[in-house]
């Protein structure tokens, strides 16, 4: 009987680890400023900083540095979730390692929710944003 109980409390807590947010509670978890963090090695291009501030209404600005100083602003790019753990960024300054200069385009882009949420840019250069609490 203690064992029955001791896998059913295991098999909760592992399934209520790896839930998905409903597609509410992942706007709502989307919705505010993320960080590139270049903390991690991340290989992407001469970036400084690049952060993204996603809107409740779905607008999305970028402000992006390069380590040079020039800045790449937007401010109407627009931002969706797609279901169930991916998010759309139209419009977004991208700055790969093979081109010298930012190229704006739309793409979607990994979402790893939980208590701390991550938008994966790439996961093999290890580069990604992380929400600013």
């Amino acid at each position: 009987m203690l064992r029955t109980v001791i896998v059913l409390l295991c098999g909760l807590f592992v399934i209520g680890c790896n839930r998905q947010p409903s597609e509410t509670e992942a706007k709502r978890q989307l919705t505010g400023r993320w960080l590139l963090d270049t903390k991690h090695d991340c290989a992407y291009g001469p970036v400084a900083s690049d952060e993204l501030l996603l809107h409740e209404d779905g607008r999305l600005e970028q402000h992006l540095k390069l380590k040079d100083g020039r800045l790449f602003n937007s401010t109407e790019g627009h931002w969706s979730f797609i279901p169930k753990t991916n998010v759309g960024l139209e419009s977004r300054w991208d700055f790969r390692t093979d081109v010298k200069e930012p190229v704006k385009g739309s793409e979607s882009l990994i979402v790893e929710f939980g208590k701390d949420p991550v938008i994966v840019i790439d996961p093999d250069s290890n580069c990604f944003y992380s929400k600013v609490q």
